[in-house]
């Protein structure tokens, strides 16, 4: 059974720019479609599933933020114009990291242990990537 159902999703109404006419989304049809769903079942809607999102101004970032009581923060930055990601935060990792589809397992803690000097870890950490 799935855990996105009737008696807790949502549908979103808009107005379509060409003519002006209210459409109701049919979140049925596509699972692409915007659509909004409660964790309990009730009128709390706490879960926005979407298929893609994007600042359509390529000039601006786009933010993913927190917010602390008091100010809106951006977390995870991502530069329209390089692509570049930036994150504000603590990068905590639970699973593998991958570059160019290839898994990466690094001791860290070894690494360092066994380096006497910057330039001996900066060697290490170089042969254990590639």
């Amino acid at each position: 059974m799935s855990i996105f159902n009737d008696s807790n999703s949502f549908r979103n109404v808009g107005i379509k720019n060409s003519n002006n006419e209210l459409i109701v989304m049919n979140i049925n049809t596509s699972t692409d479609n915007l659509s909004f769903h409660s964790s309990t079942s009730d009128n709390n809607v706490d879960i926005m599933n979407i298929k893609t999102i994007l600042n359509k101004d390529s000039n601006n970032d786009l933010n993913l933020s927190s917010f602390d009581g008091y100010s809106i923060n951006p977390v995870i930055q991502i530069n329209n114009i390089t692509q570049n990601v930036n994150i504000s935060g603590n990068l905590n990792i639970t699973g593998n990291i991958s570059y160019n589809n290839k898994k990466i397992s690094i001791d860290w803690l070894d690494i360092i242990q066994a380096s006497l000097n910057f330039d001996q870890f900066k060697n290490k950490l170089v042969s254990a990537l590639t």
